[in-house]
């Protein structure tokens, strides 16, 4: 009984550490960016796949996200969601072609000669894709001149 006890309250320190971890990582996005934007993911599909099983439920990315939601709505800054289909990996971030890149290509190279981090090439899709969003449902399509 000793021992269950003992690892019942490991677990639960666990599981405040993460909590704490999520809370504070989100405040400080929302306190430091006015304007955040995610990818939707299909985390129950991704858990299914026997690379990501565990690493998903690890990250709690569903809880994060419901952190980054309500923290945003209650500072008045804005949460934008990018579609999960947006091929924000397979995009070029410079010239905006999309090639095939297989998970374990680590390097986006693109036929421009534009050589980056596939992780930062994405994220920085999902950044340029949440502010078109933002200034067109801010101002209208109009706003967007390219």
């Amino acid at each position: 009984m000793k021992q269950r006890d003992r690892v019942a309250t490991l677990h639960l320190h666990i599981k405040n550490q993460r909590k704490d971890f999520l809370h504070k990582t989100s405040r400080s996005l929302v306190n430091t960016y006015d304007l955040i934007s995610i990818e939707t993911l299909d985390l129950t599909e991704m858990a299914k796949t026997k690379h990501f099983r565990k690493s998903i439920s690890d990250t709690s990315y569903g809880t994060f996200t419901r952190y980054l939601e309500y923290k945003t709505r209650d500072s008045g800054k804005t949460l934008i969601k990018i579609d999960q289909y947006y091929p924000s990996t397979k995009t070029c971030s410079q010239c905006g072609r999309e090639r095939d890149i297989k998970l374990s290509e680590r390097t986006y190279n693109c036929e421009c000669g534009h050589k980056m981090d596939r992780d930062l090439n994405a994220a920085i899709n999902i950044g340029v894709q949440g502010l078109i969003k933002y200034v067109t449902k801010a101002y209208g399509t109009d706003a967007i001149a390219w």
